[in-house]
Formats: C-alpha cells, structure tokens, sequence
C-alpha cells in the first residue's frame, strides 16, 4: 500500500522511538555499550596552525616556527605530513617545523593530519619574506589588459521584440535638485604642503611685510592682492620636522593682528549637429551627454573664453590653431617649473616634470604629458575643420595658465592663476585683456581633506567676478570625500561616468559633488577613454590624439557646455549656470542629488536650451526627438546587463512603440526591457550566456518611437579573450616596477604573463613610489618607450599617484588599467608613451 505523507512521517517516527528506547535499555546500570562518536562513523581529524612570526626575513636565518595542534573525535593516532611551497622547513617535532627562507616571496606552509583510519585534513597558513633587510615591504594588486575585439559589427538574425509602449515628456528644469552644499574650511589642516611657505590673507590696509616682520618670516610672493606667500625658515631641519615646525607657525599666526588668515600652502596634483571631424565618430562622449542637439542651438562663441588651468598650453597643435589666447605662467618655482625662471607670460607646457634631478630632460625625445592640451582640446579643438577631433565648444578661446609643474602645483600659484584668469589684482603685476568666464581645474589633492582658506577666499573673489568654476572631483578611488579643491565655494564639482553611465571606478565619491560627465574607464578596451588632442615628442614633435580617462578629462566637457550656455546667454551668472546644470542633469543613481554622481550625468542640450530660455523666447521643437546615451554597447564576461538612457530632446511627448533586439550568431541570447523616471527611459539589455561557447557575440537593439528610429550595437562576450601580444613584441611579459618620487629609479619589480591579472613585488625599500607597468616590445630593457608597448600606471595611466611602502608589509589593492601606447586599431598610429610621470620609459632589471 503506497502510503501518504503523513503515514510515511508516523511510521518513520515510530521506529525512531524504538531506536531511542533499544538505547536506553542497553545503559541500563552497565557500563560502557551507548551511543559514542565511533557509532557516528570515523570523523576526521580538526587542525589548527600557528606562526610565531608572519613575516621572516630572507636572510636563510631568520625563522618562523609553525605548530600544529589537532585533535580527533574518533581518538585515533595521527600522523603529520608538512609540505612548504617555498623556504626550507625544518622539523622541530612532528607537529612543529621552522621555516626559513634565502629569498623574498610568499611561503605557503601545509600540514596534513591524518588518523588511523585514512581521514584527512589539510590546514595551510602563509608566511611572507619581503627581503634580507628589515625595511622593506611589498605591493600587491592586479592589471587588466586590453582585448582586440570589442566593438559590435553588422549583426543579421532578427530577435525579440518588446511591444509595450511607454512614454516621457518632455522634460524641463527639475527645481527640486539643488546644487551641492560645501563645508566650511579647515585652517592648516592639509596633509601635502610646501614646507617653510604659508599663505596668509591679509586684511584691509595691512602689508605683507609688516605681518611678516611680526612673525620672524619674509615675504616670498605677493602683496598686490589680498594675500600673500610668507617664507619660514627651515635650513638645517629634516623634512619631517620641517613640515612640523611650518604647520605649528601656520596655527600659531592665525588671529594676529592684520591676518584674515594663515594656510598651509597645500600640493595639488594634475587630474545631433555632426562635424566632419574625422575622429569625431570615436568620441562616444559627446552624444552620452546629448551634446549634438545642444549644437543645433549653438556651437558656440569667440567671445567666451575658457582659462584652463593645468600643466599649460601646446602653441602649436593644428587641432587649436586659432583657438588659444595669450595666458600666463604661474609655477613660482624655477626648479619646478623646469623653464630656468618663476612666473612669466610664457605658459607654454615643458612636459612639466621631465627636468627634476634623475628624471629626463624637456628635450629628451621620449618625454611628454601635455595633460593641459588634452583637456583644452575637449574644450574648444577646432571643430568642423575636416581635421582630427571636435570640441564641446566650436568657437570659445582657451586661455592657457600653467600652474602644475614638477611634482604638481601648490595652492598660492593655483590662486594667482585663477586671479589673472579673472582679471583681478595678482602676483605678475598685469592682466589679461579679456578676462576668462570659465575656469576649468582638472587638479586637485587628497579626498578627506578641506579647501583651504586661501582657496576658499579667492574661489569668491573669482566667482563675485562672475567667472564660472569647475573642478575635477579625482580619481582615488574614495567612497567617502571628493578632491578638497572641488569643495571650495562655488566650484562645480565633477564626477566621471564611463561609457555605460555607470560612475566610472576611479571617480572620488562624497558630499559636494554637483554634476557627473563623461570621464571614461579603460579597464576593458583603451577606445573607452576619452579621445582628444595630443603631443608626440618621438617623430619630430608632431601633434596627435589619444585616448585618456578620468575626472580630469570629465570636468573639459562641463566646462565646455558651461561656454555654450554663455554663448547662448552672455549675461547667465555663475550660479545660475551651476542650477540649470544641476537641474536639467538626467537623474541617475539615487533620485535626486547624491554622492556619486550629484545631481545626475549633464545633458548638454537641456542645459544649454534653458540658458537660453532666460534670456530670449525659444521656439522649441513641436514633436518629440528620441536621443540616445550611446549606440554601443559592450557587456565583458563578467557583465549581464547593460542601460541605455533615452531621453526626449523635442517637444510633446515621446513613445516607444517598439524595441527588437536581434543576434548576428549564438541564438537567442538577448532580451530587452524599459522602465521610466525622472524625465526618461531606461533600457535594460539582458544577455544570457548558459550554452554558449568562448568568443565574442554581436547583435543589435532597434528602437521605434513617434520621434524617430535609433540602433544599437551590441557585443557581449562569453569568457574572459585571452589578451594578445602587440604585433612585433619580442618580450610580452608584464613588468610591474615601483619607481622612486625623488629619481625615478626602478626599485622593486614583479613579472607576470600578458594573460594574467595579478601580481606580487617584494624587497621594495621603505618610500614613495609610483607603480608602472608595461611590456619591452623592443628588448632594450626599458617599459613604456615603444609606440607597441602596453603601459600602465596606479591609478590612471594618465594621472598616476604615488603609494607608500611600509617595512614588513604589503601595500595592498594597487590595481590599475594597462593600455596599448599606440597603433592599435582603436588609437592614431604613433601616439607617444606619455603617461603623466617625470618619465615615459623605465629600466627594468634582468636576471
């Protein structure tokens, strides 16, 4: 009889009370019989390890004990097999061994308990050796690498068809987001600042020499303006007590009399319409943001002019013939500004750090950077010109001002350049014929910190000028606080978000943030960055293009719509082009302004269309105008969905009517989905890889709508490309070296396959140092000096950050992208090894 359930659970139950009552029976007032572990069946031994040291020298003397404690449940007898993956192990005891090591790596250590009955376990414990010497430490992380085939082609099965119509309207300024509020400066806080040097403001009808002879300091700099740069001596004190003794007088001077303020004189660091540009079509950036329709309002005015701020201006770039005004050097150091003098009207880039003591020369061939010309060219490249890439602005001048020298720029010289950008009262005694109305600062110091108070001060005098001020929020990676130089008054903090509109991986998180553009990430392909103007030093200087990402390269194309407003509405204050960014920004993340991308990613056109609107009737569109983020979409083997934000750049209402996705090979492996909020529609792309082989598979999503059709190019990939050596490398091997701050000699080194993603370094000495990476395609025992070299650096290729080594122990998580240095198909044959570090090539050491 087939029983039920419940039947099945009564009868089990009985027979279970049978059990139980045999066993009690069996105890009844004997020993031994019972329920005991050997009635369980044999167990296997439990393992614990212990290392009276976690790292040991690799000295061949220096030890680590390790021992063994087990136990078995069974109380059988066991036995001990210890096994090392490198060092010497030597027994102490069965269950204790001592390693050794006579070279620096890490040492796996197992044991293998095992009973009398052949059950097992294996514990494993790790012991570092980071060298013979006690002061040094290692780095570990990982790379990626690019892959060769990324893009979609022209897929021919047909798919899926979403039927279901949603509708938008059309979406003006949401008065709701708000600008992002800064916090109040901290005096004398900065972590990185010139040591001996303050800035001290200083109040109405009081000289920078008496304040100074009050305190025992001379004047350096200044005293035209309202501030100026006060020297300390420090001759004869080591750096540390140096920085000390600046930091206590920089306290100590705040609230006497005549001084507004004292600061510590903080370090920063470098961070529709279609032309017929030939590059144009590689600049996926522009549409993201809906920059063609802001062209069909304006493309711009030679009456705005754009100071750019940075590591100043290359004269002679066809891309910016005719764009550029005179501007000004403001690097005070001679040293630093690798130019033999202070300030001067010459603002001219002389590939900044190339000329500090170790590193290679201005005239060196292999030197480059030009990190200003790459943000000038995203602001106003000449456009339309039947030459290389376009600008955000067509016709707006760029006024070039070199603030960033060797080991970047510090607060006083940033604050005299952003004086005479906008015309006020500065150290070189003159000013500019016209002044600037955007100021763009692609630089900036650590997250964490506060704007100083000097910063803090001039950001109002430069924005009670009524100049615009925009400011990159950096690339460190940080959850918690952006770039303290974004948190100044009114600065328009940027953040980045890559070619998907997600935040990009680098871009700093936290309060302040005010407007997200796009910044790029490369981790998956070098074409994500973004593409714009470049220098060349290795063929007879010739001007090129290349690919960077960053907030650095995020803030170029705020500042460059915020020229487009102007043009649109020369009399649109600071403040009011700040709002109609923040309000007409097409919302992502969390609703409303938030701390990843503030009030949402800019949308060129319905800023610029508002700018317009306060000042002049506009006659907008009558029907609806459908615009995409972007026709391509990339989803790597680790990525199932991917958006697609529509926005209505018309009048009325804009309906989807249909959406069909179709697969070029590989089946049915794509379906779509829509979702609207916030003035648009989101399109979710869902890829299924379940029986699917390796490779990379296309297809394409067409979108219908009563304002008009619009395609997208879909590649999905299913396990990670193997990635692929340059064409001609004789050494694909990935080196990964710590090269020092100070000379930029190559201290520690690590190799790693091409097609692997982690890596280890050891007997790095205590310090600074950037962390670079790349192939030596030519044999010659360099990195990064070959047009067919990958390179890469921490964090960003194009603006690295030095890491600190500690004796004994890893630097952990220095992970970073490696891209091609040219003649890939995705870049301009012949772009130069330039990454934004003192030098463009490194010795790697062979064995």
């Amino acid at each position: 009889m087939k029983k039920s359930f419940n039947q099945q659970r009564i009868v089990s139950g009985l027979l279970c009370l049978l059990v139980i009552l045999g066993a009690i029976a069996g105890c009844g007032g004997r020993s031994g019989g019972g329920i005991t572990a050997s009635n369980l069946g044999n167990q296997a031994p439990v393992v614990s390890l212990s290392a009276s040291k976690a790292v040991i020298l690799s000295d061949g003397a220096d030890s680590s004990t390790i021992t063994a404690t087990a136990t078995d449940a069974n109380g059988d007898a066991i036995t001990y097999a210890w096994t090392t993956s490198g060092g010497t192990l030597t027994r102490v005891s069965d269950t204790q061994y001592t390693l050794t090591a006579a070279a620096a790596g890490s040492y796996d250590v197992a044991v293998r308990a095992t009973d009398a009955n052949g059950a097992t376990t294996v514990q494993t414990t790790t012991i570092n050796s980071f060298g013979a010497n006690a002061t040094q430490g290692g780095v570990t992380g990982s790379f990626s690498v690019p892959r060769a085939t990324f893009r979609a082609g022209e897929p021919t099965t047909s798919g899926n068809t979403l039927d279901a119509p949603l509708s938008i309207m059309e979406q003006g300024r949401d008065t709701s987001r708000a600008v992002a509020a800064k916090p109040a400066p901290t005096l004398c806080s900065r972590t990185e600042f010139a040591a001996g040097e303050l800035i001290v403001g200083l109040q109405p009808g009081v000289t920078a020499a008496s304040v100074a002879a009050a305190a025992g300091m001379t004047v350096k700099s200044g005293g035209r303006s309202s501030m100026a740069l006060l020297s300390l001596d420090v001759s004869g004190l080591s750096r540390a007590e140096a920085l000390a003794k600046t930091r206590t007088t920089c306290l100590n001077l705040n609230g006497k009399p005549g001084v507004a303020y004292a600061d510590l004189n903080g370090i920063n660091k470098t961070m529709a319409t279609t032309p017929n540009d030939p590059r144009y079509a590689d600049q996926w950036h522009y549409p993201l943001m809906n920059l063609p329709q802001a062209w069909d309002i304006t493309t711009g005015s030679a009456s705005v002019i754009v100071a750019v701020l940075d590591t100043g201006g290359v004269a002679g770039h066809t891309d910016l013939s005719g764009r550029l005004v005179q501007g000004y050097d403001f690097v005070s150091d001679a040293t630093a500004g690798c130019d033999g003098d202070g300030i001067d009207n010459n603002p001219e880039d002389v590939a900044d750090m190339r000329c500090t003591t170790g590193g290679i020369t201005s005239q060196d061939p292999r030197h480059g950077g030009y990190h200003g010309l790459h943000v000038a060219g995203t602001i106003g490249a000449a456009t339309n010109n039947g030459t290389g890439v376009s600008g955000v602005d067509w016709s707006a001048k760029i006024m070039p001002i070199r603030v960033l020298g060797a080991g970047g720029g510090t607060d006083y010289d940033i604050a005299q350049g952003m004086l005479y950008a906008a015309g006020l009262t500065n150290d070189s005694g003159t000013v500019p014929a016209q002044a600037a109305k955007i100021i763009n600062m692609s630089l900036g110091g650590d997250p964490g910190e506060s704007c100083s108070a000097a910063m803090n001060t001039t950001f109002q005098q430069v924005h009670n000028a009524g100049v615009a001020i925009f400011v990159a929020g950096g690339n460190e990676y940080s959850k918690t606080a952006i770039n303290p130089t974004a948190l100044c008054n009114h600065a328009i903090a940027v953040a980045a978000v890559d070619r998907g509109t997600k935040v990009a991986p680098y871009s700093n998180q936290g309060p302040g943030l005010t407007i997200s553009a796009p910044g790029g990430s490369q981790d998956n392909v070098d074409s994500d960055g973004v593409l714009s103007t470049m220098r060349d030093n290795t063929v007879a200087n010739t001007y090129t293009y290349k690919y960077y990402q960053g907030t650095s390269m995020a803030t170029p194309h705020a500042a460059g719509v915020g020229a487009l407003m102007l043009a649109a509405n020369p009399n649109l204050t600071p403040a009011q082009m700040a709002e109609i960014m923040a309000q007409t920004a097409t919302d992502l993340g969390t609703a409303g302004t938030d701390n990843v991308y503030g009030a949402g990613l800019l949308n060129a056109y319905k800023a610029v269309l508002e700018a317009k609107k306060l000042n002049t009737t506009v006659t907008e569109p009558a029907t609806p105008v459908i615009a995409l983020s972007t026709n391509k979409i990339y989803l790597n083997e680790n990525t199932s969905t991917a958006d697609i934000i529509i926005t209505n750049t018309g009048g009325g209402t804009l309906t989807l009517t249909s959406v069909t996705d179709s697969e070029t090979s590989g089946g049915n492996w794509m379906s779509t989905s829509t979702s609207s909020s916030s003035g648009k529609i989101t399109l979710t792309i869902t890829v299924t890889r379940a029986v699917l082989t390796s490779g990379a598979y296309t297809g394409t999503v067409r979108i219908v709508s009563n304002g008009g059709t619009a395609t997208v190019d879909v590649t999905m990939q299913v396990n990670a490309p193997t990635p692929t050596a340059p064409t001609g490398c004789v050494d694909n091997t990935i080196y990964v070296l710590a090269v020092k701050t100070s000379d930029y000699d190559t201290a520690g080194q690590a190799e790693a396959a091409i097609t692997a993603t982690e890596y280890k370094m050891f007997e790095v000495p205590n310090g600074s140092y950037y962390i670079v990476a790349g192939t030596d395609c030519n044999g010659d025992d360099f990195i990064c000096d070959q047009s067919t070299d990958l390179c890469g650096a921490y964090p960003l290729f194009n603006d690295p950050e030095p890491i600190t080594v500690t004796a004994q122990q890893f630097s952990a998580q220095i992970n970073f992208a490696i891209t091609t240095v040219g003649g890939s198909a995705a870049r301009v044959s012949g772009d130069s090894p330039e990454a934004v570090l003192p030098k463009s090539a490194f010795k790697i050491r062979r064995k």
